[in-house]
């Protein structure tokens, strides 16, 4: 089971819904299992492999050592999104879902343009 770690709502309305809207778009709901209210809080939690996250760019500036990082490129959204997972990674749902991501990136620039 793949777990994934988002901003918390409250903190962020806009794009706590935003991501959500993203992910049903790709098809998939995300296991959330934690909504930190810091973004370092969030950095640290993807670090201590608790799960992934999708956030906004800004998120990669902050320290977020054996952390990677990978941009969502042509995905028309008011916040540009990445992909962040553990860099020494052994998870093969992780593996999963950073394919499963990085190959709906066309579907979902379309999906973003309709």
């Amino acid at each position: 089971m793949s777990y994934s770690l988002f901003f918390n709502r409250d903190e962020a309305l806009g794009l706590f819904d935003e991501t959500i809207l993203l992910c049903k778009q790709a098809g998939f709901s995300p296991n959330i299992t934690s909504q930190p209210r810091h973004m370092q809080t969030l950095v640290t939690e993807v670090a201590a492999d608790l799960g992934v996250a999708i956030a906004p760019f800004c998120v990669s500036k902050l320290y977020s050592e054996g952390c990677q990082f990978i941009v969502l490129d042509n995905v028309s959204t008011q916040i540009p999104l990445q992909i962040q997972y553990k860099q020494n990674n052994n998870s093969a749902t992780v593996d999963a879902f950073v394919n499963i991501a990085l190959n709906a990136k066309a579907d979902i620039q379309h999906s973003m343009a309709i």
